[in-house]
């Protein structure tokens, strides 16, 4: 991994996945590999755990400044703490892709919904605020998940606007829900990331670790590695690499639809024939479209390699095994989507009352993305075509 390229903050988280990609590269299975590990495996070293580590790195970031801020209330510390948590959230989007797993499954822990429950409902933060529970990541935890995670930490740092810094000036447990908020949100990101991280052998834990294995190595016993509640588990998820390359390729397509039809099409009013700017993600610090070019962001990880030059990404693997074209038409679809996606005017919970043909637009083009990922990519790769089992949170 090309650790330079990384802030000082994120260093560390990165380095501190070192035994989880040790025991991911160095397992030994006594096999001939063939390129499809070898690509399952570039996916986990370069992207995911690395992805996942940003995320924790930027949670802690965000944590800091959310205390240095409570600690001295300012326009100055109030702009870092917002800076953090846009960080946070940039690298929180970039991993959306991976919305399995951990991401989805309870008994990996369903982060999911945790860490990004929308849309985002003040009426609870409020209820919380003006109720007299203490405000500790506990009971967060047991209040739901409406008052945890990105979401509603942005109700807290932008819902008022202009009078933000003097509602927390004026109510003091604002701060404390805000120091409580990003220390529950860096323990959430920790704890996803470690779902995925391979176990060392010496290991002992109780919280679920290791289900990159699941994906990497699929069908395979890895014992002292990989643990479900404490217990090492074989690879039951997927029977085959086959299986594992059609969960993530499946999954860009059911990402891009997902952005389709609940980001763009149900804000713009495709389901009911009203606009709904309510129900736009990240509506309150603005940052909706960049949501979205985040996630974009994300898939061409998946593509290209992921942060490492060297890495292996899916139009690597195509090359020889696809028409020559097919390449070229995912960059294309690729880079018009993006395009399409920055001729929105933003604000995006404007622009779908005062400019909805361009959110139009960008419907339009991402899916011409969607179809050659569905249709394209999954037909030349002899891959299976699943449902989207998205829903909405």
């Amino acid at each position: 991994m090309r650790l330079k390229t990384l802030p000082a903050r994120g260093r560390v988280a990165i380095l501190g996945l070192a035994i989880g990609v040790t025991a991911l590269a160095c397992y030994p299975f006594g096999r001939n590999r063939d390129a499809r590990y070898q690509l399952l495996e570039s996916w986990g070293s370069d992207v995911i755990l690395h992805g996942y580590g940003e995320f924790e790195s930027e949670a802690r970031a965000l944590s800091d400044a959310a205390s240095a801020f409570c600690g001295a209330p300012d326009a100055a510390a109030l702009s870092a703490t917002r800076a953090a948590w846009d960080a946070a959230r940039g690298a929180w989007k970039r991993m959306e892709v991976f919305a399995f797993g951990p991401y989805a499954d309870v008994q990996w822990g369903r982060f999911g919904p945790q860490i990004d429950f929308w849309p985002a409902r003040p009426d609870k933060l409020e209820e919380l605020l003006a109720a007299d529970t203490p405000l500790t990541p506990a009971a967060l935890d047991a209040a739901g998940a409406a008052v945890r995670g990105l979401p509603a930490i942005e109700v807290a740092l932008y819902e008022r606007g202009d009078d933000t810094l003097a509602a927390f000036e004026a109510d003091a447990r604002r701060c404390e829900y805000l120091v409580a908020a990003t220390t529950d949100l860096t323990a959430l990101a920790e704890s996803v990331r470690l779902a995925w991280t391979p176990m060392a052998a010496e290991e002992t834990t109780t919280a679920p670790r290791g289900f990159l294995l699941q994906l990497t190595y699929p069908g395979e016993s890895v014992p002292g590695v990989a643990q479900l509640g404490g217990a090492p588990v074989a690879m039951p998820n997927y029977m085959g690499p086959q299986a594992s390359m059609a969960e993530v390729v499946n999954r860009i397509g059911f990402t891009i639809e997902n952005i389709r039809a609940e980001k763009l099409g149900a804000p713009v009013g495709q389901k009911t024939g009203t606009a709904l700017p309510d129900s736009v993600e990240s509506r309150y610090s603005g940052r909706s479209l960049r949501d979205l070019l985040d996630v974009l962001d994300g898939i061409e990880r998946v593509l290209e390699g992921g942060q490492n030059g060297d890495a292996m990404g899916l139009l690597d693997y195509l090359v020889g095994r696809s028409p020559n074209t097919l390449n070229r038409s995912i960059r294309d679809h690729l880079a018009a989507s993006r395009h399409a996606i920055v001729a929105i005017p933003e604000p995006l919970a404007a622009a779908v009352a005062s400019a909805p043909a361009t959110v139009e637009a960008a419907i339009t083009t991402l899916g011409e993305l969607q179809r050659t990922i569905q249709a394209d990519v999954i037909g030349t790769l002899a891959l299976s075509l699943a449902f989207n089992d998205a829903d909405g949170d």
